[in-house]
């Protein structure tokens, strides 16, 4: 999913609506990755040396020390290149739980970078998606999440967890954030002296 204008725009556009009917203030924000996933890349590295090896050992007895050392390295550096150049490589190869608990520290991170903490009534709300690892976390402040009940809370996180696995997940962002305008709506009613403390085009890196 690639954030072009056009999506852009109508993140823009449903954040202000959400915002306009409500006290929350919504972040989006789209990442290319949430870590860099440097042990799945040296894990595959140590296995692609541990395989020349054991080649070597098993039907190249001839073949010199250095020869085999020289070879080790070349394809450990080959599937080094390999796992952090093909995304879809690195996804199978990444442990589900791992990801998800990356995704969930890269949102938490993005939260404090971003001061979605810092609204007078602690009413922020960051959507944040992760691209490589096709995982989306919606993360509410202390403000929204006291005022929306456990059960809406609850169907906006099952709603974000399967933004990826949608045929469309730009059409799934975009219903994402009106279950989150309808729920803050009717939980977060707008205040007189509410302001925009945060910006509503979507952050993205």
């Amino acid at each position: 999913m690639r954030v072009d204008g056009k999506l852009r725009e109508d993140i823009t556009a449903a954040v202000r609506q959400i915002e306009a009917g409500s006290a929350a203030q919504v972040v989006v924000t789209v990442v290319p990755r949430s870590a860099a996933h440097w042990d799945v890349a040296l894990a595959v590295a140590l296995g692609a040396v541990a395989l020349v090896q054991a080649a070597a050992a098993a039907w190249f007895d001839a073949t010199s020390a250095s020869q085999v050392a020289l070879d080790s390295l070349l394809l450990a550096l080959l599937a080094v290149g390999a796992v952090r150049g093909l995304h879809p490589l690195l996804r199978v190869l990444l442990p589900a739980p791992v990801a998800a608990r990356r995704v969930e520290h890269g949102a938490e991170s993005a939260f404090c970078r971003q001061g979605i903490f810092r609204t007078r009534r602690r009413t922020g709300v960051l959507v944040y998606l992760s691209l490589l690892e096709r995982r989306a976390v919606i993360l509410p402040d202390d403000g929204v999440a006291h005022a929306l009940p456990p059960e809406a809370l609850a169907t906006l996180r099952a709603q974000a967890e399967s933004l990826f696995r949608a045929t469309d997940p730009r059409r799934a962002l975009l219903d994402l954030l009106e279950l989150l305008r309808r729920a803050c709506a009717r939980h977060l009613p707008r205040q007189a002296d509410d302001v925009n403390e945060l910006p509503d085009a979507p952050v993205t890196s």
